[in-house]
Parts: structure tokens; sequence; C-alpha cells
């Protein structure tokens, strides 16, 4: 089977949605997606739908997103596609 490449913006959209994924579960910061769409001020089907098409979360819906997960410098530089 051929490797598929990524293109910039999937490996944001990965980058974003692993982060995501790393504070949504049992034992986690947020432990629903329900939980996590409270905490963005958003419903959860609006979330569900962000996280098929990551490139349509919003300003102030990562802006809330960043102030409750903390993203490290290096997983931001991930999500804006900036090279270290």
């Amino acid at each position: 089977m051929p490797k598929v490449l990524l293109g910039e913006k999937e490996r944001r959209e990965e980058a974003l949605l692993a982060h995501i994924n790393d504070h949504v579960g049992q034992g986690r910061q947020f432990r629903f997606d329900a939980d996590l769409a409270e905490a963005l001020k958003i419903s959860p089907q609006s979330l569900c739908y962000r996280r098929k098409k990551p490139s349509t979360f919003g300003y102030d819906e990562l802006y809330q997103l960043f102030q409750k997960a903390r993203p490290t410098g290096q997983e931001l530089c991930k999500i804006f596609g900036i090279r270290e």
C-alpha cells in the first residue's frame, strides 16, 4: 500500500486533534466530549463537527480550548505549522 503524504494543513489538523484527544477521556481533564463542549461554550454537535473538520474551529473556540487545556510550546508550533 502506498504511503500517504500529509500536506501542511493536514499536519496542523492532526496536531490539533491529537491535543484535543490528549485531554478527553477517562482519567483526563475532560471525561467526555460533552464536557469539553461545555467548557468551550459550544454544543456537543458543534464539537463533533469541528473534530471532523478542524479548520472550522473559530478563534474564540481555540482561545477557550488553549485556556483550559494549556498546550506546550511544541504543541502550539505543530498546531500552527511553525517550524522550530
